[in-house]
């Protein structure tokens, strides 16, 4: 027989003789998978949300550059007497434009995630 040292740890047995110490508890990992599916719904949706308007903000800030643009003489953004509100309105609307673009790649990622999670129970989305 081997001396154990101190040092040297020994195997955990199982306290519950019935059960394996791998196996996951069901029904909770069932309601952590679904909270996590609703919760990727609900950001998608905020995220539809978000860029709806902001693409309505976009149309607006277009129309005020029309708008401003029409009671200007110039209308060559890089020339010196080009209207400074019509110049920064532009800049919003590129600034939103990106906006606009990261959170379309997010949506994409949230929708593409995982094709079978709608069928996780027979739930479909709201």
């Amino acid at each position: 027989m081997t001396e154990q040292y101190y040092f040297e740890t020994t195997q955990r047995t199982n306290r519950r003789p019935g059960r394996s110490q791998d196996r996951p508890r069901p029904i909770r990992d069932i309601r952590r998978e679904l909270k996590a599916i609703e919760s990727r719904w609900r950001e998608a949706a905020q995220i539809r949300s978000m860029i709806a308007s902001l693409n309505r903000e976009v149309a607006s800030l277009d129309a005020n550059i029309t708008a401003e643009l029409q009671t200007s003489r110039v209308r060559d953004p890089r020339h010196y007497a080009y209207p400074t509100t019509a110049r920064a309105m532009d800049l919003r609307k590129h600034n939103l434009n990106a906006t606009i673009s990261a959170l379309s790649k997010r949506l994409d990622q949230l929708d593409h995630a995982d094709p079978s999670e709608a069928l996780v129970l027979g739930l479909q989305p709201a």
